[in-house]
């Protein structure tokens, strides 16, 4: 056999053995999608452009999110764009909640979430103003504009400190993200100078049409699209846009006392921000609490492995401390007499008592609480609002909350997640929205 004839053969065997993998993989796909649809579908929650806050969710969408390790569906959201049911007025007491992507939980399903767990376990109508990537001046218009109609009795401000202090300073938004596209501020002479021109960046609510061969492929090729994704995200995006150590450092600086001036300005901002907050909500004739939300970083039993597996930090940043940035923002609420209440230690109780492993309340594939961390948190929340008697309630009534409450907390995980859900997100599978949080609340 000449060379040239032998190339050809062995180029033939070459193409031959991709065409047969490429249809085992396709007919694998389209035997078991439940496997694997979270590697081909995309995520549907959108967003649009808004003058006030640069971008709010969509209204009235029933959309999808996923990511490696879980596919969350249905995800609705009301006629606001919150992810929460129907608003109604005139209501005889009610709790607004204001927050980041923690609450607006795109990574829970329908009614595991913290405003769902609450409303249901207080019997009070709990209005979900939960907006991803906003910060506290977010926050205070989405009170104005959306919340403060609804006359709401007790406002809870829901304040995630790894984000929200960065969020709050557009020079520290300009350099993190590159531009601004949320309200935030500019500290000059002690006050702030909100910006006004928003860069609207977030996924739109009207995706741009694809090509017809683009279109075909999708349908009738999901090899390709599973293929194609991982060639973008995995190899050419991290090659084309790596990921700097150093802007990965300028990300967590937060837990780095001091670190600039750029950071002393941002907490300085965020102090006034929340004291305007609390300010306009108590001349409203509202209850304020600010609640800091336990992080995956804050709860985590290794500190070490989450900054260098997770963050891609080779080693620990000289100065970090992650004591720091709550200790800071308690100064700042007892300075201004804000009530604060602060779950972390419960948390980490919880984690402690049931041996909880990695990656602890929330998931492998995303830092975002799983359904075990919406349940402990609203649980806890709930707690401290009958306790300290600001949800009125006769002394029936409040017992009995509190007894469901502490027969619930005292669940272990795989009770209160069910043996699916469990190993679906401590032990590598894709988690699909099971849990036994409906069938808890419903017992009495």
């Amino acid at each position: 056999m000449s060379r040239t004839n032998k190339i050809k053969q062995n180029l033939f065997a070459l193409a031959l053995g991709f065409f047969l993998a490429f249809i085992l993989t396709e007919a694998t796909i389209r035997l078991f999608p439940r496997n694997y649809s979270h590697l081909y579908e995309e995520s549907t929650v959108y967003f649009k452009s808004d003058k006030d806050l640069g971008f709010i969710a969509l209204p009235n969408q029933k959309a999808t999110h996923m990511n490696s390790c879980f596919k969350i569906y249905p995800i609705k959201t009301n006629t606001y764009g919150f992810r929460d049911g129907p608003w109604q007025k005139g209501r005889d007491f009610n709790i607004a909640i204001l927050g980041d992507s923690f609450m607006m939980a795109q990574e829970i399903p329908e009614d595991n979430y913290l405003s769902a767990v609450m409303q249901s376990l207080l019997g009070r109508e709990v209005l979900n103003g939960g907006m991803p990537g906003c910060s506290t001046l977010y926050q205070h218009i989405v009170y104005r504009k959306f919340l403060k109609p609804f006359n709401p009795d007790i406002v809870i401000l829901f304040f995630h400190l790894g984000s929200d202090v960065a969020e709050n300073s557009c020079e520290l938004c300009e350099y993190l993200w590159f531009h601004i596209d949320r309200p935030c501020s500019f500290l000059k002479e002690g006050k702030l100078i909100p910006a006004t021109d928003f860069r609207f960046s977030r996924k739109s609510a009207l995706p741009e049409p694809k090509s017809p061969l683009r279109k075909f492929l999708k349908k009738y090729c999901l090899g390709c699209v599973i293929a194609n994704r991982f060639i973008h995200n995995r190899l050419l995006y991290r090659i084309l846009y790596p990921i700097k150590e150093e802007d990965q450092l300028e990300a967590h600086a937060v837990y780095i006392p001091e670190k600039n001036k750029a950071w002393e300005e941002a907490w300085e901002i965020t102090e006034k921000a929340i004291v305007d907050l609390r300010d306009e909500v108590e001349a409203d004739g509202a209850e304020f609490i600010v609640v800091v939300i336990p992080s995956h970083l804050m709860t985590t039993k290794s500190l070490g492995r989450e900054l260098k597996r997770d963050r891609g930090l080779k080693q620990i940043p000289v100065g970090f401390n992650l004591s720091y940035p709550p200790r800071k923002f308690r100064e700042i609420c007892q300075r201004q007499a804000i009530r604060l209440f602060e779950p972390l230690p419960y948390f980490i109780d919880y984690r402690e008592k049931f041996d909880l492993d990695y990656p602890y309340f929330a998931y492998r594939c995303d830092g975002h609480w799983n359904p075990l961390g919406h349940f402990l948190a609203s649980h806890l929340v709930s707690e401290y609002l009958v306790k300290n008697n600001l949800i009125p309630l006769n002394e029936q009534e409040r017992q009995k909350i509190l007894n469901r409450i502490e027969k619930n907390i005292d669940l272990s995980p795989r009770e209160i997640l069910g043996e699916v859900a469990y190993k679906q997100i401590y032990r590598r599978g894709v988690y699909r929205g099971e849990s036994n949080i409906a069938s808890i609340l419903k017992r009495e």
